[in-house]
Parts: C-alpha cells; sequence; structure tokens
C-alpha cells in the first residue's frame, strides 16, 4: 500500500532543488512541530534535513 508524500515535504523537497535552502529547513522545522509524518514520510524528512544542514554548513545542529 502506498500514500501520498505530505504536502509540505513534497515543498520543502522543491525548495531544496531550487536552492532555496533556507526556507526548505524552515518549512521542514514546521512539519516536525506538526508531527504528522507517515514512516515513509519521516524518512524523506530526515534525509531533506539532514542534506540541507550539509548545505547550510550548519553541522552542530541536531537532526
Amino acid at each position: 500500500m502506498t500514500s501520498a508524500k505530505h504536502g509540505d515535504l513534497i515543498l520543502a523537497e522543491k525548495l531544496t532543488e531550487e536552492g532555496d535552502f533556507e526556507e526548505a529547513l524552515q518549512l521542514l522545522n514546521s512539519i516536525e512541530e506538526k508531527n504528522d509524518l507517515n514512516d515513509n514520510d519521516q524518512l524523506s524528512y530526515f534525509l531533506l534535513k539532514s542534506l540541507l544542514l550539509i548545505n547550510l554548513s550548519q553541522f552542530n545542529e541536531r537532526i
């Protein structure tokens, strides 16, 4: 069974592809506060957040 990806997560991925890392990270932080992701979306969330933190050189921030 598949489920649709969280809309804000899709937008964060698009912002990342466009190079708008800070906006994408802010959006991910708001997603984290809602805590309504399924398991697949949580995995995508953590991978994307890791990529963003690397691109923003924020190595000390916790995921």
